[in-house]
């Protein structure tokens, strides 16, 4: 076997199990919001601070959009595949950072999108009670894209680009 093959097989064998984690901790999370929390409820874990709070949200970020549920559907199936393309195929010029914020954000995203398809909108539980209700596979595209954009600055200035 080649190298080049033997280091896809690995960097399969990394990915793969990487954004199953992510995506069964989110589904198995969503699981529990909505098998132990009612619609109408918000459950206070730190009052006025942080409470969990059942929310279905058919838009996009912060509910924007909702009456448009299947651009977002569809949004996320070219995301996935467009995400998991461009690991394959850059993936030597892909640094481990941007490996896994890309994971990160495959793996959000494949979430919400079981979501969109399954319920028509996505579960939302995390209440801060100053930010809009979110869930886990939000924190993982957020920390993703944050994880990416600072992985692309970095590189451009290390280069002298910027």
């Amino acid at each position: 076997m080649s190298g080049e093959k033997r280091e896809i097989r690995f960097q399969i064998a990394l990915f793969v199990p990487a954004v199953l984690a992510i995506y069964l901790l989110d589904r198995v999370t969503k699981y529990l919001a909505v098998t132990f929390l009612d619609s109408a409820e918000s459950v206070p874990l730190v009052k006025h601070a942080f409470h969990l709070t059942l929310v279905f949200n058919s838009g996009a970020a912060f509910g924007i959009f909702k009456d448009h549920p299947y651009i977002f559907t569809g949004a996320g199936i070219i995301a996935i595949l467009a995400i998991a393309a461009a690991i394959f195929v850059y993936n030597k010029k892909l640094g481990m950072s941007e490996k896994l914020a890309m994971i990160f954000i495959l793996s959000g995203a494949a979430g919400n999108l079981t979501d969109r398809i399954s319920c028509g909108g996505v579960i939302d539980f995390i209440d801060f009670r100053i930010w809009p209700v979110f869930n886990v596979a939000d924190i993982f595209i957020t920390s993703g894209a944050a994880v990416l954009l600072f992985s692309i600055l970095f590189s451009r200035r290390k280069k002298g680009e910027v």
